[in-house]
């Protein structure tokens, strides 16, 4: 029986898809999971032609809620897979690059990593902590290609959320001793970045080293626009790129340390004094009635927007906070209650566009207490909470694809 699960991820583009698919058909090493959000019947009907696939169609919500929804598949499969993988369709690996990319676990513990997280066949330039012999220390890898031990999975797919670039920077500041902001693509931009930036960030923060092949058995199809225009190149040659011991030594004992309990990173929980909407249930919030998901890729990465029946979200707060809301396409209303303080709005919400995510200010209190938002017309769009104090937390609480509201 495999330990290894991979999901396919795919939306229309159909001859991408069918170059893309074939070094995945190896049933003898994993299992391939299928999810599929395309729109066209030509897109709907190629994953069911393939024997030996698990496929799921129309997976929609966007990139972030496919992500969610190919790992918590997988997490939650009666077979409780060892490792669990991720490769998009515009990705397309090289004929032998399914067991050197596995190999990598062993390599980073034969280089003294105590765990490796997540490993790779496919590494830019600008992605590289250290270059070591035919593989690279990596702050981030990517959803394009990666695969994760377990632990690491379940850890990103709990965590998930967008954050901004410093996160980033200070995580692999402290731990490797260099800014990354100095060569990465971001160069200095503070900016929120997409969830799959975040991953690597969280799992050395808990110890888990990131490992990708160099030179990468990858060649990225269908780009637009191309790579180059993009400021990304594949790894092709390593040898032009500095194997920094310095740094690999710092890094490499700072994560053997946390994995010890001798150093101990934030928890980063939540991105700064930002709750996402998906998080709301993790601080005692809860949903009720006809909410769908907004695919929010840059912010959260999920947005919660009403549908026509009532919609209401409760969610106990400490402090003041704002609710980050807009009209959605058309506009709409929000009534806003805080009945500790007897604190209530109810205003218009202009249709969304730039510059038009309201950020309401609810009153301070120093109370623990419930706030009620009700969306009183469809398309009300909730975006999350801005807090000033830290918030008590429900550690119990986990985060999966079932989480989510439907489209």
């Amino acid at each position: 029986m495999n330990k290894v699960a991979i999901a396919f991820s795919t939306c229309d583009r159909v001859e991408l898809t069918k170059r893309s698919i074939e070094p995945l058909l190896q049933p003898n090493n994993f299992d391939l999971f299928w999810i599929d959000g395309s729109k066209s019947e030509e897109g709907r009907g190629l994953a069911m032609s393939y024997p030996n696939v698990d496929f799921s169609l129309n997976v929609r919500g966007g990139s972030g809620a496919a992500i969610v929804f190919a790992l918590s598949q997988m997490l939650n499969h009666s077979k409780k897979y060892n490792y669990v993988g991720l490769v998009e369709n515009d990705v397309l690996l090289g004929d032998n690059w399914f067991h050197p990319t596995m190999e990598l676990f062993s390599h980073g513990w034969g280089a003294g990593f105590k765990k490796v997280g997540s490993v790779s066949a496919r590494c830019y330039e600008d992605r590289i902590l250290t270059q070591c012999d035919g593989w690279a220390v990596v702050h981030n890898t990517g959803a394009g290609m990666i695969i994760f031990d377990r632990e690491a999975a379940e850890l990103v797919l709990n965590y998930y959320r967008t954050q901004w670039t410093l996160e980033n920077r200070a995580i692999f500041a402290v731990l490797a001793g260099t800014d990354i902001g100095r060569y990465w693509a971001f160069r200095g931009g503070e900016h929120m970045l997409v969830a799959d930036w975040r991953w690597d960030a969280l799992l050395a923060s808990r110890g888990l080293a990131s490992l990708a092949l160099t030179p990468s058995p990858v060649e990225m199809i269908g780009q637009v626009p191309p790579l180059a225009e993009q400021g990304l190149k594949i790894v092709t040659d390593p040898k032009q790129i500095p194997a920094e011991r310095e740094i690999f030594e710092r890094y490499r004992d700072n994560l053997n340390a946390i994995r010890s309990g001798d150093l101990k990173m934030p928890d980063y929980r939540f991105c700064q004094n930002y709750i996402f909407p998906h998080q709301i249930p993790l601080i005692g919030g809860s949903y009720r009635g006809d909410w769908h998901l907004k695919d929010a890729q840059g912010f959260g990465p999920f947005a919660w927007q009403a549908g026509l029946h009532p919609c209401t979200m409760e969610v106990p707060v400490f402090g003041p906070c704002d609710f980050l809301i807009s009209g959605g396409p058309g506009g709409s209303r929000v009534r806003i209650e805080d009945d500790y303080t007897g604190f209530s709005c109810d205003p218009d919400l202009m249709p969304e566009g730039t510059g038009n995510v309201l950020e309401l200010t609810i009153p301070p209190a120093m109370a623990h207490r419930t706030i009620r938002m009700t969306a009183l017309a469809p398309g009300m769009t909730f975006y999350g909470l801005k807090v000033a104090y830290s918030q008590p937390e429900h550690p119990k609480v986990k985060f999966d694809h079932s989480v989510l509201p439907p489209v």
